[in-house]
């Protein structure tokens, strides 16, 4: 598995912080029942992925530089070198999927 001590102390604080903003989105707004979240590599990229099985989000939500939240997530991303992506996949509920290059977040 992923071993996160090779991250640097402030990937560690931006990467909780988008993890926390994801996880209150969730509470706020989902109405979800369950609740999946991985932290893997994948060919030299740190992913972060937060799925849910609620109501789902709409692309203006989406697209919505104030709305639930994402701003914030998205900026701190961007500081890590990263993006985002969420979307509202086909079997309902909302994934929030963060990518980092792990070579711009070791200690």
């Amino acid at each position: 598995g992923f071993d996160p001590g090779i991250l640097g102390v402030d990937a560690r604080i931006q990467i909780l912080r988008i993890f926390e903003g994801a996880l209150t989105n969730v509470l706020r707004h989902a109405e979800a029942s369950v609740v999946s979240v991985t932290l893997q590599e994948e060919a030299g990229t740190l992913v972060l992925e937060v799925s849910d099985d609620g109501v789902g989000i709409t692309p203006d939500q989406i697209d919505g530089y104030r709305s639930l939240g994402l701003i914030s997530m998205r900026e701190r991303a961007l500081r890590l070198g990263g993006h985002i992506e969420i979307e509202a996949p086909e079997q309902g509920g909302t994934r929030v999927r963060v990518e980092f290059p792990l070579r711009g977040l070791r200690a």
